[in-house]
C-alpha cells in the first residue's frame, strides 16, 4: 500500500552501475546473475529469456488502474524500514538507492531483499516449476503474472495495515496508511514533490485516539487500531510480535486474533505477508470460488466457517506443500477483475453461480451489521459482506 510509480517511467536511462561512475554511488543492483530479481508483470506470459517489466507492459497502480509503458525501465518508490527507496527494473537488472541523502550500502541491500522476499530457498523460479506440475490452473495463468511475489513486511506495519483493510479498497487503504505515517509516523524527507515518512511505532501509535481517527475517515476502523495498539502493548509489544517468525502458525493465529479486528482471514495475511507463516491461507470469496471452481471443493453455505476455512487452506497445502501461500497468491491475483482482464479471454476466472453456491460471508465480520451486499470497485470486489453501521 507504500509503493508510488514515478512520475516520469520514460525517462531515458543512465543509472546502470556499468555506465556511469556518479551513479555507482548512488545506486546498486539488486541482484547478481544467477539470484532472484524483481519483476515487474507485463500483458504476456514469459517466454525465453524475455525480461518482464522492460521495453514496455503495464503497472497496477495503487488506485487498481493499470498503467501503460513503453520504456527501458519502470521505476518506484516507496519505503522500507525507515529509508525512502526508489526500485529501477531494467532490461539487465534490478537496481536501487536511497535519494534521501543517504548512500546504499550492503546493510540497504540486505534490507531491500528481505522486505521483498529475495533470500527464499527455493527460489521463486523453482517454486513456479514446482507448481506449474502440480495444478493446471496455475500452470495456464502463472505466466501471465510473472514475478508476483510475497513481501515480508515489518510486523508492526502489516499488522495495521490489515486491520486498515477490513471491508475496503487499494485506494482507500492507500490513504488511510498514509495517513497513519503522516500523523504519528517520522518524517523521512522530500523526494519528487511528497513528504515520505516512516510506518509509526507502537508508542506513537498508542497516541491515537477514535475520535482523531474517525475525523481522518478510518470510520469503525479506528476503534480497532486503538484497541489494538493498547492490546499489543500489554501482551508484550513489538518484541512479542516479532517473536511469532518463531512460532508454529497456530500459535501466530492464537496470538493475532486477541487483537481487536484480527479475525482468522486477517491473521493469516498477516502470518503469510510478515510472519514467514508461507503455508497459511486467507480464505476469502475469491479463494472460495478457486476452490470450488477449479479444485472441485465442494463446498456451501453463507459464510466461511471455521470448518470450511480449514478445509479450503488444507487443499491448497496438500496440492501446493510448504509455500502454499505463494501460489495462492498467483492464483489470487487472476481472480481480481483489476488483474484477470490481462489473461486471454478463455482464461478468465468464471465466477460460481450463486444458484448453486451462495458466497461467503467473510470470517473476519467482527462488527455490528445491518445488511448483506456486494461491495464494488475494490480489490475483492466480489465479496459479500455485512455492511456495518457506522463505517464511514
Amino acid at each position: 500500500f507504500r509503493w508510488r510509480i514515478n512520475p516520469n517511467p520514460n525517462l531515458k536511462s543512465t543509472s546502470h552501475p556499468n555506465k556511469s561512475s556518479e551513479t555507482r554511488r548512488t545506486s546498486r543492483p539488486l541482484s547478481n546473475k544467477g539470484s532472484e530479481s524483481l519483476k515487474t508483470s507485463r500483458n504476456q506470459p514469459n517466454k525465453g529469456s524475455e525480461t518482464p517489466g522492460t521495453g514496455g507492459g503495464h503497472v497496477v497502480g495503487e488506485d487498481g488502474k493499470k498503467r501503460e509503458f513503453e520504456a527501458e525501465f519502470v521505476d518506484f518508490t516507496g519505503v522500507v524500514g525507515d529509508e525512502v527507496v526508489e526500485i529501477r527494473e531494467t532490461s539487465e537488472d534490478t537496481l536501487y538507492r536511497l535519494p534521501i541523502g543517504y548512500i546504499a550500502s550492503e546493510g540497504t541491500e540486505a534490507m531491500i531483499r528481505d522486505y521483498f522476499g529475495l533470500n527464499i530457498d527455493p527460489s521463486l523460479e523453482h517454486l513456479t516449476r514446482e507448481f506449474c506440475e502440480g495444478d493446471p490452473r496455475f500452470r495456464e495463468i502463472s505466466g501471465y503474472f510473472p514475478g508476483a511475489r510475497v513481501l515480508r513486511q515489518p510486523p508492526l506495519e502489516c499488522v495495521f495495515s490489515f486491520i486498515c483493510s477490513s471491508n475496503n479498497h487499494i485506494g482507500r487503504i492507500t490513504g488511510m496508511v498514509d495517513r497513519l505515517c503522516e500523523t504519528y509516523g517520522r518524517r523521512i524527507g522530500e523526494y519528487n514533490g511528497k513528504d515520505w515518512f516512516a510506518f509509526p511505532t507502537l508508542s506513537q501509535l498508542q497516541k491515537a485516539t477514535e475520535q482523531e481517527l474517525r475525523s481522518m475517515g478510518f470510520g469503525y476502523r479506528s476503534k480497532y487500531i486503538v484497541g489494538a495498539a493498547r492490546k499489543l502493548k500489554e501482551m508484550g509489544g513489538e518484541a512479542a510480535l516479532d517473536e511469532l517468525r518463531s512460532k508454529s502458525r497456530s500459535e501466530a493465529h492464537a496470538f493475532l486474533t486477541q487483537l481487536p479486528g484480527i479475525g482468522s482471514k486477517v491473521a493469516s495475511c498477516i502470518c503469510l505477508f510478515s510472519l514467514d507463516k508461507h503455508d497459511d491461507i486467507p480464505v476469502d470469496t475469491h479463494v472460495w470460488q478457486i476452490a470450488i471452481r477449479d479444485f472441485n471443493m465442494n463446498i456451501s453455505g453463507k459464510s466461511v466457517t471455521p470448518r470450511v476455512y480449514k478445509a479450503v487452506g488444507d487443499e491448497f497445502r496438500t496440492r501446493f506443500g510448504s509455500y502454499a501461500g505463494w501460489a495462492h497468491n498467483v492464483l489470487f491475483i487472476g481472480d481480481l477483475k483489476e488483474f484477470s482482464h490481462f489473461l486471454p479471454e478463455g482464461l478468465r476466472p468464471i465466477p460460481v453461480s450463486t444458484k448453486t453456491s451462495k458466497k461467503p460471508r467473510s470470517s473476519d465480520d467482527t462488527s455490528d451489521s445491518v445488511e448483506l451486499e456486494t461491495t464494488k470497485n475494490t480489490a475483492r470486489n466480489s465479496t459479500a459482506v455485512k455492511r456495518p453501521r457506522d463505517q464511514i
